[in-house]
């Protein structure tokens, strides 16, 4: 495949550049929906086998090289980006990040229908906010669990809040600090990080019950799960 003209990185560009050499299959066409599932046929082609390549410990001076080419997408070595080039390329990346999640989060929910099985994904991007304190209290865990457990097992809401707090404090906190630290090394300002948002709120306002927010949607199960201070739910 790396041999191949069509061969390109899962960047924001990268993934542009590959849906450019790949035309839409006609038979598609007209389909309500269908440029969303051509997009997550492409980014499964893409990044086929990945977590099987053998370059997991590869970094450019503590970052991965992908980290580094995903957070410098647009960035122009020539001139400096005008602030309404900066919010576009935050979107872009935004975008194509909430697609990878979604395509993990429906892969999750087929594997888990066909096998009468059970998954918990958690998630926590390296980046926070401008000027955010780091602390478990101030980080989210996007997180993909099957509603139907939560529906008929509630005696199993405490364990998914207990190891989804246990992720946000004592996994995803001191990764957040590490890659702060590698943003200062490699003189990155802080306007080019955010915490990845996600469509839809979590409405820990309003429950399912006092430890497990609603999905981000009714129909959804995915879940964003807010941060409380460590040895907390």
């Amino acid at each position: 495949w790396k041999a191949t003209l069509l061969h390109r990185s899962p960047t924001v560009n990268g993934f542009d550049e590959f849906k450019a050499l790949i035309q839409r299959p006609q038979v598609l066409n007209g389909i309500a929906g269908c440029e969303d599932r051509w997009e997550s046929a492409l980014l499964s082609l893409l990044t086929h086998g990945l977590h099987n390549d053998g370059s997991h410990l590869d970094h450019d001076n503590g970052f991965y090289q992908l980290t580094s080419d995903h957070y410098r997408t647009g960035v122009s070595k020539t001139q400096p980006s005008l602030t309404q080039e900066k919010i576009g390329n935050w979107h872009s990346r935004t975008l194509h990040t909430e697609h990878i999640l979604h395509c993990i989060f429906d892969l999750c929910t087929v594997l888990d229908r066909l096998t009468g099985g059970s998954t918990i994904v958690l998630h926590h991007p390296g980046a926070m906010s401008p000027n955010m304190n780091i602390a478990p209290e101030t980080l989210k865990a996007n997180v993909y669990i099957n509603p139907k457990v939560l529906e008929e097992h509630h005696e199993l809401h405490a364990v998914v809040a207990q190891i989804t707090q246990l992720f946000l404090s004592d996994y995803a906190t001191p990764l957040a600090n590490a890659f702060a630290d590698t943003c200062t090394r490699h003189k990155w300002g802080n306007s080019t990080m955010a915490q990845t948002p996600t469509k839809g709120k979590a409405r820990t306002e309003d429950p399912i019950m006092p430890l497990i927010p609603r999905p981000i949607a009714p129909t959804s199960a995915h879940f964003i799960f807010p941060g409380r201070p460590a040895g907390s739910l």
